[in-house]
This record gives structure tokens, C-alpha cells and sequence, in this order.
């Protein structure tokens, strides 16, 4: 191993907590409707698996973002995991959550800003997912700051 500090054990806390539950909830929300065709959608001829009055979850939706949201909804979860296995390590997983859950954010409010197709209606599960990405990067700035000493836990026996 190189040298430095010795690895610590990882420990649950809250901000682990909180960024494992945003991402299994960002997890389900990639099965939901992100965006939808209205009746009136120009929609050619040709069009195979394209209805109007449908609407469309991340899978459909995006080509590589929903694969990205995969991988955020993943990592939040997977440190929590870790966290509870106990594993020991030198890294610190609440700065990586902090800049996933930002980048999760960035990119799902691009998609909403601009849809993938034109004409597009909104559904509620992309604004949903904003708050994912954001819970995630709270959660991650908490675990930080809980572990760096920034903020103290009570523990119940005091």
C-alpha cells in the first residue's frame, strides 16, 4: 500500500443515508414519464414506436443521460452500502457525491430547459429527479462535513 494516512473504516451517517434514499429514489424515477407528446405533436408519417397523447420515461427519452443517472443513482447507494459493510478506505466518498449529484443536476436541467424532441411536455419526474440530484449532493456535503468534524453528532447515551 502507499504511503499516507491509514485507511478508515467508512461509517454510515446521515449524509450517506440521506444520498442512498435520493438515489434509489432517482433509480425509480428513470421508469417513469420524463416527457410526453401532445396531440397536436407533428409526428411524421414514418414514425415507428412514436404515438401522441404518450408519455416517455428516461429510457426512451435520452440516448446516454439516463445511463448517467444510472450510474449517479448507483454510486449513492453503493457508498451507503459501504458504509454499513464498514469498509475501510482512504477516500472519502461526500466530495464525489457533492460532484455527481451536481452533474446529475446540471444535466437533467438542460433536458428541461431543452427537451429532446420539440413540442415536448414536461412530465413531473424530471423536476423530481432535480431534487435526486440535489439530496444527493447534500447528502454527500453532509457526510463531509460530519466526517471532517464540521459538524458533531450527539450521541444518545449523552
Amino acid at each position: 500500500m502507499p504511503e499516507g494516512r491509514p485507511p478508515e473504516r467508512l461509517r454510515p451517517d446521515p449524509g450517506l443515508l440521506l444520498s442512498a434514499v435520493a438515489g434509489v429514489l432517482l433509480f425509480l424515477l428513470l421508469f417513469q414519464g420524463w416527457f410526453g407528446l401532445p396531440e397536436a405533436a407533428p409526428v411524421s408519417e414514418g414514425a415507428v414506436g412514436v404515438g401522441r397523447g404518450r408519455s416517455f420515461d428516461a429510457w426512451v427519452s435520452f440516448a446516454w443521460l439516463d445511463l448517467v443517472l444510472l450510474a449517479v443513482s448507483v454510486a449513492a447507494v453503493a457508498f451507503a452500502v459501504l458504509g454499513f459493510a464498514g469498509v475501510r478506505t482512504r477516500f472519502q466518498p461526500g466530495p464525489f457525491l457533492v460532484a455527481v449529484g451536481l452533474v446529475g443536476f446540471l444535466l437533467v436541467a438542460y433536458r428541461l430547459v431543452i427537451p429532446p424532441w420539440d413540442g415536448a411536455d414536461r412530465e413531473a419526474a424530471p423536476y423530481l429527479a432535480l431534487l435526486c440530484c440535489l439530496a444527493i449532493a447534500a447528502g454527500g456535503h453532509l457526510s463531509y462535513s460530519i466526517v471532517t468534524g464540521k459538524i458533531g453528532l450527539r450521541s444518545a447515551g449523552r
